[in-house]
């Protein structure tokens, strides 16, 4: 990248940086196992092994996965989950290949290559519309009407469609 040489290595150790494997690392954070299972599955994916001193090893991958990016206390955090890397595939797969020209199957490229290409995609990319879509608060707006379509629009894009069982 431009000015930033993105990192092979946490804590002075060589892992994989390939995009593929830190979208599966992404959706298995999603996934509904416990916690306990999540960390363990991190570190003997990422690692090899579980290590010692597993709560620093641990902020340190989330810090590589997050592209070196602390988490901003400012950002609003949606009420539902927005993204999931292995639901939205498909479409994050024909946005690269719509507006990079990238065919993602074939590409191998460093997943903070990847997250700053991500991030890019215009505001009328598929994955963008329908993350806007289902972080949208509906109480939020008021005309009926509107609201309803909204409403529909969640619906069709939604990740857990049981959450709507009750509208």
């Amino acid at each position: 990248m431009l000015l930033i040489h993105p990192p092979n290595k946490i804590l002075g150790r060589t892992i994989e940086t390939d995009f593929k494997k830190w979208l599966r690392f992404g959706a298995m954070w999603s996934s509904p196992l416990t916690l306990h299972e999540k960390c363990a599955l991190t570190f003997l994916n990422i690692l090899g092994e579980i290590p010692e001193n597993q709560e620093k090893w641990l902020d340190e991958i989330l810090l590589f996965y997050q592209c070196g990016e602390k988490e901003n206390p400012g950002l609003p955090i949606p009420k539902e989950r927005i993204l999931d890397w292995k639901i939205d595939s498909p479409t994050i797969w024909a946005d690269f290949k719509i507006y990079a020209g990238i065919d993602l199957d074939k590409e191998n490229m460093h997943w903070w290559e990847f997250m700053a290409l991500f991030k890019s995609l215009p505001e009328n990319a598929a994955i963008r519309d329908k993350m806007s879509i289902r972080g949208l608060d509906l109480s939020k707006i008021k005309n009926s009407q509107t609201r309803e379509e909204y409403r529909i629009r969640k619906i069709a894009v939604a990740l857990d469609r049981q959450d709507y069982d009750d509208f």
